[in-house]
């Protein structure tokens, strides 16, 4: 791999990856489900979170899942917004 290709983030591969493809209202309604899954995966460590600390326990790995979870909304919520642009904008 070229150290271009090394200094890409995983965003800009997704965005690439994604460039060719033609969206369809399918496509917006499942990035849509994606996003309330992940809205529910985040509430839901939300509260181990906070269960953990109210019982005096090590919340660490809670924490760093509760990151995964939301950073992975967060690249649902991007593809959504891509998408509904592709579609609407024609772009």
């Amino acid at each position: 791999m070229s150290p271009e290709g090394k200094n890409r983030s995983a965003t800009s591969v997704r965005h690439d990856r994604y460039a060719f493809m033609r969206h369809t209202n399918a496509d917006l309604m499942l990035a849509e489900q994606h996003i309330a899954e992940g809205e529910q995966h985040v509430a839901r460590q939300e509260g181990i979170v906070t269960d953990l600390k109210l019982h005096g326990a090590d919340t660490k790995v809670a924490e760093e899942l509760l990151a995964e979870f939301q950073a992975t909304l967060e690249m649902h919520r991007e593809d959504r917004d891509r998408i509904a642009k592709h579609l609407y904008q024609g772009t």
